[in-house]
């Protein structure tokens, strides 16, 4: 009963950050939002191409050189949500940015593409820790079912967002439209963290639990390596007779 009470609470949990972070990059879609606002704001279409690939190509990237980082942390709870806060706050800090953005320069323009690289690539910093967490929480025959009602969820979260973009850019002036697109933005993802923190003791208590073989060996998916922790409670298997004993029999 206990195990399926832990179960219950982490699906939730991932489900929510799924609804919160759809409407999040919704509101700052790469394919349309950003490249209108850094337009508005002066940029050209090499500034463009420079952030998209940075967005796109550099955060694939990053994810290689955090791997190493992460992938030997023991808890991976505090790394995730490290990432997520600071994603919210670059948001956040954009947003007010845009708030008081005035007339056309180059330096504002170079603001932008930084703060949105800092966006970017704590992304993909915490989706390290969001896919190990995944894969140790859920069981393996939730997890489909996890990704379809996730996809479910979002799907209508993008629908939602969408409606809601389109009046917020149309019936509110520049840059006050994208100000608070990206406020808004840095809100939503704030409370997607709330699906995380339910995780709390939960997390433990199935990677204790469910990581422990028939064989009494200690392989958790995404661990370090390939390191093995004996379980003391389970006797260690007998080694097989070498070769030269075999013949002796």
């Amino acid at each position: 009963m206990e195990e399926a009470t832990v179960q219950k609470r982490n699906f939730t949990a991932f489900l929510i950050h799924a609804l919160f972070l759809a409407l999040t990059l919704n509101f700052i879609d790469i394919n349309t939002v950003v490249p209108s606002m850094l337009s508005q704001a002066g940029g050209t279409a090499v500034h463009m191409g420079i952030l998209s690939a940075i967005m796109v190509g550099g955060t694939k990237f990053m994810q290689l050189v955090f791997a190493g980082m992460i992938v030997p942390l023991r808890k991976k709870k505090p790394a995730l949500l490290a990432g997520i806060y600071i994603r919210v706050a670059a948001l956040l800090v954009l947003g007010l940015f845009l708030g008081n953005l005035g007339g056309e320069a180059p330096w504002k323009v170079w603001t932008i593409i930084l703060v949105m690289t800092v966006f970017s690539f704590s992304g993909a910093y915490a989706n390290i820790s969001y896919t190990d967490i995944m894969g140790k929480v859920i069981l393996p025959e939730k997890r489909k079912k996890l990704l379809v009602v996730k996809q479910l969820i979002s799907s209508v979260g993008v629908i939602v967002s969408a409606l809601l973009v389109k009046v917020i850019l149309s019936q509110v002036s520049y840059p006050a439209n994208y100000s608070l697109l990206f406020l808004l933005a840095g809100l939503l993802l704030l409370l997607g963290t709330i699906g995380f923190r339910k995780l709390g003791s939960s997390f433990n208590t199935f990677q204790n639990s469910r990581y422990f073989s028939r064989s009494g060996v200690l392989a958790g998916a995404g661990a370090a390596g390939s390191r093995i922790i004996q379980n003391p409670m389970v006797p260690k298997p007998a080694e097989p007779p070498s070769i030269w004993e075999s013949c002796r029999r």
